[in-house]
């Protein structure tokens, strides 16, 4: 609420910009200052700290035993009981959902189309 009356109250208030007529003459007897960059010191690794030590070849790679690559196959192949229940039951949801829409259109919309016989008996 406060948002719309600042929001408001801002859209009310007249605001005029002043244009910029720059100098040419002062611009180019000036011209700018070179800009003086700061060196990155990103990865440096001054005295003050020692060379991390270099991991072996075998821990780089990732090598894994026949044993654990099979683990993390039959790991990943095993499903998630919640995630199969929750497609079972939508699965369901749907079919239902189907089934009840297509029976009430079998049904007719008007009593009098239901029962024809006994409007003409009565």
């Amino acid at each position: 609420m406060t948002l719309v009356v600042v929001s408001l109250a801002a859209a009310t208030v007249s605001v005029q910009a002043t244009p910029i007529r720059p100098d040419l003459n002062r611009l180019l007897a000036d011209p700018p200052a070179p800009a003086q960059f700061v060196p990155a010191r990103a990865g440096w690794h001054g005295p003050e700290t020692p060379a991390p030590a270099r991991a072996s070849a075998a821990a780089m790679h990732g090598v894994a035993s026949a044993k654990a690559v099979r683990a993390s196959l039959v790991a990943a192949a095993i499903p998630d009981p919640w995630a199969v229940l929750a497609i079972a039951m939508a699965i369901l949801f749907l079919r239902w959902a189907r089934l009840k829409g297509s029976r009430q259109q079998l049904r007719p919309e008007s009593p009098e189309e239901e029962l024809p016989e006994i409007r003409r008996a009565a």
